[in-house]
């Protein structure tokens, strides 16, 4: 499943991170992780590009959805052109396992839904929820 969220397929980690190297106060790495991000996200946004987000935020292993997590709804204030489209995508375990960049040449089924928006006023949990039931509504699995 596809819609938003902090797994940014493609997007770069800071330097330090990638050659492993850990602050002792991992927090202070976790959220200069979130902020490359979120750098990441606003870059491939300015230059026109789409986006494949996990809403629940590390890929989920196990069957259903995890929570969301509330980047999403970060995005959609931030952006509000931003068109944020459900999608859920069929043996996406299979075609995309955990840690892959590139699809596995496997046959998936993509199904669509209407894009979202964040309402005026409307609240984090509020949205949350309503952009989960949108992305449910696709699944053929219901997990």
């Amino acid at each position: 499943s596809g819609l938003g969220g902090r797994e940014l397929m493609g997007a770069g980690r800071p330097a330090e991170a990638s050659r492993g190297e850990v602050d002792p106060d991992h927090s202070v790495v976790e959220a200069d992780l979130r902020a490359a991000d979120r750098r990441a996200t606003q870059d491939a946004l300015d230059a026109g590009d789409s986006l494949i987000l996990f809403p629940e935020g590390p890929r989920n292993m196990e069957e259903g959805l995890l929570p969301f997590k509330s980047g999403i709804y970060r995005l959609g204030l931030e952006r509000p052109a931003v068109e944020l489209i459900p999608v859920w995508i069929s043996n996406l375990k299979r075609v995309m396992p955990k840690g892959s960049v590139i699809p596995l040449p496997l046959l998936c089924t993509l199904s669509f839904g209407a894009p979202l928006h964040v309402a005026d006023g409307e609240a984090k949990e509020e949205f949350l929820e309503r952009a989960r039931r949108a992305l449910m509504s696709l699944s053929t699995e219901q997990g």
